[in-house]
């Protein structure tokens, strides 16, 4: 019983002393080493300074693949900031000198966000390394670059960015717009087309021209009224003339008579609607004012994809050409409309665009007229 008793307390001891070297060594150690981290990492928060633009750029200019960017990303986002922007032009030089340095990088994010960080600053001094970089090869720099130049908000990019306007990428012309809007004054278009686009578009476009146009066109479509419609209901309410297809304009107003789908539209906001009807033409109206176009009747419907497009392209062109908004004019812009439709459907694509000739466009007209 005795020789029992002595190996329990012989293993309790053993056990103990176990407890005591695991807790002198590792446990005590651990909490300390712990705390002596954290102690440390207070101390170099409270004692540390945030980066200036200067780090930032500096690790542009020699930070690796990923510091590159990441450096011309926070750049941009510190630049928003007035206070933190250097003002000196040796700063100003060597943003410049970096975002021309890089442009055959591979990495196009570095001049994106590098673009945008001068567009903050809204230093006109980049404005010539911005116009410059509406011209390079990158869709996503263009973008970066006319919207830096809108934040700027000088005159001197306007003719740049109108050519812009010209461009094959939808995202580009948006940011054209954009900026053209903020820019404002002379800038400021006296037509804007919104075109078949999402609601949450058009209605940013609207938003963003500081001066109301004399005329705002809308396009659009039954996608675009079934799913979007408290959207696109701001965006009528905001429209001067709209074109929309039979069908559409009952899906809006609850109306297959077209005069009283054309006063509920009134009410809405555009003061001149048309309503398409296919094969059957189209119809103006302009409240007690009303007209009826017939089609032009092709031999044969190639393809008919973009013609509503044509349409509606015509008619803003052509009134960008007129002395006035009237409603003759603008009976006169829907003949010039249906007649360059009527050469697009003829062939695949844009093909029969692609040389038509005024004489050709008004040989239609008068048939219409």
């Amino acid at each position: 019983m005795q020789d029992n008793n002595a190996a329990t307390e012989q293993k309790d001891e053993k056990k103990s002393i176990v407890q005591v070297v695991i807790h002198s060594f590792f446990v005590i150690p651990f909490i300390i080493s712990i705390f002596a981290v954290m102690v440390f990492l207070m101390i170099r928060i409270l004692t540390s300074e945030p980066n200036t633009a200067r780090d930032f750029l500096e690790d542009v200019k020699i930070g690796g693949v990923t510091k590159r960017w990441q450096g011309a990303f926070e750049l941009s986002k510190l630049l928003s900031n007035p206070k933190m922007v250097p003002k000196d032009d040796s700063f100003v030089n060597e943003m410049i000198n970096t975002f021309e340095y890089y442009a055959n990088d591979k990495d196009d994010r570095i001049r994106q966000y590098l673009a945008l960080a001068m567009g903050a600053t809204k230093d006109k001094r980049y404005i010539n390394t911005l116009i410059n970089g509406l011209s390079g090869a990158n869709e996503g720099v263009i973008q970066a670059c006319a919207f830096a130049l809108g934040n700027i908000g000088d005159e001197r990019a306007v003719n740049s960015l109108v050519d812009l306007l010209k461009s094959n990428d939808a995202q580009s012309r948006l940011h054209s717009v954009m900026a053209l809007g903020k820019i404002g004054t002379n800038s400021t278009p006296d037509i804007l087309l919104l075109g078949n686009l999402h609601p949450e578009i058009q209605l940013n476009a609207i938003k963003q021209i500081k001066k109301k146009p004399e005329l705002i066109i809308l396009d659009t479509m039954n996608y675009w009224i079934e799913n979007f419609w408290d959207t696109l209901k701001e965006v009528i309410n905001n429209s001067d003339l709209i074109s929309i297809n039979d069908e559409e304009s009952e899906m809006i107003t609850g109306e297959k008579d077209l005069e009283k789908a054309a006063e509920i539209l009134h009410s809405m906001g555009p003061k001149f609607v048309i309503i398409k009807k296919a094969a059957d033409g189209a119809e103006l109206f302009n409240f007690d004012n009303k007209y009826k176009f017939n089609a032009y009747k092709v031999p044969k419907v190639v393809d008919p994809t973009g013609a509503g497009d044509c349409f509606i392209g015509g008619i803003a062109g052509y009134l960008t050409q007129s002395k006035e908004i009237s409603f003759d004019t603008i009976k006169s812009a829907i003949a010039y409309g249906t007649a360059i439709a009527s050469y697009n459907v003829e062939n695949m694509g844009t093909k029969n665009l692609l040389n038509l000739s005024m004489d050709d466009i008004k040989i239609r007209t008068n048939k219409l007229n």
